[in-house]
């Protein structure tokens, strides 16, 4: 492929693509997954938000259906605004290029076409540049410190927040209110990391809504499963795709084992460990820090 830049020829001999800046959305009070479609995120490049979602927020927040409040507030504004607008200057625009320096450019290419043919390279003459096209995609997304409850819809939904969502490789979803693993999980062909510790996940078949994904790495500790006993050997057994269990290693030793313990299991009847009895509250632990900061000012 050849660009022409000036008087430079840039060939792109290869492309390039990086790992960009992971959009996250932590921290934003998300109590459900398709609250990220209106909510701006902390870092990262994503989708612009579509207009009809913030006008289903709007409405939301305006119960008593009176749109003629928000219509009026827009005008008073627009009124408001109205007499303090001042007329901008017309931006400068240089003179024409008159006809003389036309001709003289092309005496001068010309010129320099000549003694190029003729073996005296010329400064202006035009140079073959080879670059490399480097691209930045977003791989990852976090999601974590949240209170999502279920991941209804997710693959549709990351469709319109990443940009190209396939290409993810890292999801967050820790410490959230996640009770069942959702198998739309599987439809990210690039997947390698998902992060699901602290969450209400208190089933082991929910394990195996993944034994299709391609992940490497998986964390489930702080969930209820982890109480099970036993409760390693029963996930590395339903995901052998795992090189990885709660930051962990699997030895050869345990994937040895689980093909002896696959034997043993009936996946029709995986072990249950008891319910929550409530979901702690999640906070910012940014904003606890500041707000005793301004109680020991205020006392």
């Amino acid at each position: 492929m050849q660009v022409t830049e000036g008087k430079k020829k840039i060939t792109i001999q290869q492309d390039y693509s990086l790992d960009g800046k992971p959009l996250d959305f932590s921290y934003k009070n998300l109590r459900h997954f398709k609250d990220v479609l209106i909510t701006e995120p902390r870092s990262g490049v994503r989708l612009p938000i579509v207009q009809e979602e913030i006008i289903e927020n709007v409405k939301d927040n305006n119960p008593q259906g009176n749109p003629g409040s928000i219509k009026g507030k827009e005008s008073d504004e627009a009124e408001e605004e109205s007499p303090k607008k001042v007329q901008q200057p017309e931006p400068f625009k240089p003179p024409k290029q008159p006809e003389i320096l036309k001709i003289l450019q092309e005496q001068t290419t010309s010129k320099t076409a000549s003694n190029s043919k003729t073996g005296h390279p010329d400064e202006n003459q035009a140079t073959n540049v080879k670059k490399a096209k480097i691209s930045y995609k977003t791989t990852s997304i976090m999601l974590s410190y949240n209170q999502i409850t279920d991941l209804k819809g997710f693959d549709d939904i990351l469709s319109r927040v990443v940009p190209d969502h396939r290409a993810l490789k890292w999801v967050d979803l820790s410490f959230n209110y996640l009770e069942v693993i959702q198998t739309e999980l599987c439809a990210l062909p690039n997947l390698m990391s998902l992060y699901l510790h602290g969450n209400l996940v208190n089933e082991m078949k929910e394990v195996m809504n993944l034994w299709q994904s391609p992940i490497k790495n998986l964390t489930l500790y702080g969930n209820q499963i982890d109480q099970i006993p036993g409760y390693r050997m029963f996930a590395i057994t339903l995901l052998p795709q795992l090189k990885r269990l709660d930051s962990v290693l699997i030895t050869k030793l345990e994937k040895d084992n689980s093909l002896v313990f696959a034997r043993r299991i009936n996946t029709k009847k995986l072990p249950v460990a008891a319910k929550a009895n409530r979901p702690i509250k999640l906070k910012d632990q940014n904003a606890d820090e500041d707000g005793e900061e301004e109680e020991k000012r205020n006392h």
